[in-house]
């Protein structure tokens, strides 16, 4: 699986037709990737805030205290609602979110959806950028800002032992841009699963190295970024009977 990923801008927010089918590729679900910059729409949200965006939506982009936090929420959710209206054929302030019961307690906080499960998707946002994944299987996608060789040491150890082996026998130089690399793909995996990060990071092996691992019944693969200070994976199921 080698990620493409659409950039959408205002002129064509989303190549996509109204109500046109997820992409899929041979007999494996292949994602759709969508990657918002916010300065491309940030002009486009401030107008359709209160006509798109839930009351929840806003309450929560109110309460970045950075004003390009709180743009980067906007947009991405903004345009998370625009890809989805536009592959449900309806309007993007009334597509039907859910959410999934949690796979650990079975309170409803699980994997984010739609009524029905006509499709799936997952959003990840960091700084200026996000990066929305739209599947026919349950997906996850996450975008990290690279880590300083300071904040990543003391996560390290909270891998799986083949990943702190992995990044151990790196030259220290390395270790930012490899845990990264694997935090995304981590991330990803447990958003698809529904679980988030209250599952142990040390359970799962997704592999530190340039070709990343997955879970039996799963796809994981680095999303390319023109950022080189960014890095972004996204994780997706093959065999939904096992999620």
């Amino acid at each position: 699986m080698i990620p493409s990923v659409v950039r959408l801008s205002p002129g064509d927010a989303i190549a996509l037709q109204p109500g046109g089918p997820v992409p899929v590729a041979g007999p494996e679900p292949s994602p759709a990737l969508f990657l918002v910059h916010a300065e491309d729409l940030a002009g486009e949200w401030e107008g359709a805030l209160a006509a798109v965006l839930s009351e929840e939506e806003r309450a929560r982009a109110a309460r970045f205290r950075r004003s390009e936090d709180r743009d980067t929420y906007a947009v991405t959710h903004f345009a998370l609602r625009l890809v989805l209206g536009r592959l449900l054929d309806v309007a993007p302030a009334a597509v039907p979110f859910t959410r999934r019961d949690c796979p650990g307690c079975g309170e409803p906080h699980g994997r984010p959806g739609v009524s029905g499960d006509p499709l799936h998707f997952s959003l990840s946002h960091s700084e200026h950028l996000g990066l929305i994944a739209v599947a026919a299987t349950p997906v996850g996608v996450d975008v990290e800002r690279t880590a300083t060789a300071e904040a990543a040491a003391p996560l390290v150890g909270s891998l799986h032992p083949t990943e702190r082996a992995e990044l151990g026998a790196l030259p220290g130089p390395e270790l930012p841009r490899a845990f990264t690399r694997t935090w995304c793909r981590k991330e990803a995996y447990l958003k698809g699963i529904g679980t988030g990060l209250s599952r142990p990071l040390s359970q799962d092996y997704v592999g530190a190295t340039q070709e990343p691992a997955a879970p039996p019944g799963w796809r994981i693969a680095d999303v390319p970024l023109e950022e080189d200070d960014m890095a972004a994976a996204v994780a997706v199921a093959v065999h939904p009977h096992h999620i």
